[in-house]
């Protein structure tokens, strides 16, 4: 975030480097830290339970304290002015949806077919499926798709996919013969709605406000991965514990996984659904003044 805003600033004729709030930095990694301590407590990590409750106590009082003076304070860390925009706030929702069941998968998939010895190296090949639909999408989705298509059709299409190829997974084993076109499919779909949901964002608001939304864009495709992450493991500890003979998780297990994978997904489609087709800046009401000029 404070690179976005920082480079976007400097590049940004007329527009000068927002100043960074320090005492908003701290409480935020504080908080967050506390918070995701517990999370890994509750995956398995050993920690004493009342450490465990204290890191919980600090963590959701530091929230509170951290959404007080960001409501409060002349410099917010996050800009609180444009989160009162509904579509803005549903598509920052939706960014984080998708790289939640981006790097979800990546965490997942090697504990269902790493169990061989000596598979790590095959286990990263297979992998590579996901980027490469992610990839591909980019070059070529907008070609896969009808011309008359706009972000909200393709944001949907690509989510529903993904959501597809989750659900399935929960039904179906996941193995090595069918975890490449299951990857390349989910990479497939988030690599067209990624975009799309980005283009909703980037056109909430003024072109002044671009560093803020980069900014923005980037903390939410950042508590999509560090959820994607945790949230495997912990719905890895919580499943059916099947005996593979390995320490790996068997398909029943990873089942609870796949189900948050497949929520993130519909969640995600749902957003891009609700989105409107709007030019730049029309987000905000008719004649309001930039609030991002606060920073200049």
């Amino acid at each position: 975030m404070f690179v976005n805003r920082t480079i976007s600033g400097m590049l940004c004729a007329g527009c000068s480097v927002t100043e960074i709030s320090w005492p908003g930095t701290v409480l935020l990694v504080a908080w967050t830290s506390a918070l995701l301590l517990v999370l890994s407590a509750a995956s398995g990590l050993s920690l004493p339970i009342w450490l465990a409750g204290l890191l919980a106590a600090l963590g959701l009082a530091g929230l509170a304290v951290f959404i007080r003076r960001e409501v409060s304070t002349a410099h917010p860390l996050i800009p609180v002015w444009l989160l009162r925009s509904a579509p803005l706030t549903r598509a920052l929702v939706g960014a984080a949806c998708g790289y939640l069941a981006l790097f979800g998968p990546l965490v997942l998939i090697p504990q269902l077919i790493s169990q061989a010895p000596g598979s790590e190296a095959r286990t990263g090949l297979l992998l590579s499926a996901l980027p490469l639909g992610f990839g591909l999408a980019a070059l070529v989705g907008d070609t896969m798709l009808p011309r008359t298509w706009g972000d909200r059709q393709r944001g949907f299409a690509g989510a529903l996919l993904t959501c597809a190829v989750m659900v399935a997974s929960i039904f179906m084993p996941v193995t090595v013969r069918t975890v490449v076109p299951l990857l390349a499919l989910a990479g497939l779909g988030l690599g067209i709605f990624v975009p799309a949901n980005n283009t909703v964002i980037m056109r909430s608001t003024a072109d002044s406000s671009a560093s803020l939304l980069g900014g923005l864009v980037s903390m939410a495709r950042g508590i999509g991965t560090t959820l994607g992450i945790s949230l495997m493991a912990l719905a890895l500890h919580l499943g059916s514990r099947a005996d593979t003979g390995a320490g790996y998780a068997g398909s029943t297990q990873a089942r609870p996984a796949f189900i948050v994978l497949a929520a993130a997904s519909a969640a995600a489609a749902a957003i891009a659904l609700a989105s409107r087709e709007q030019a730049r800046g029309q987000a905000g009401r008719h004649g309001e003044a930039d609030p991002s000029s606060a920073y200049h």
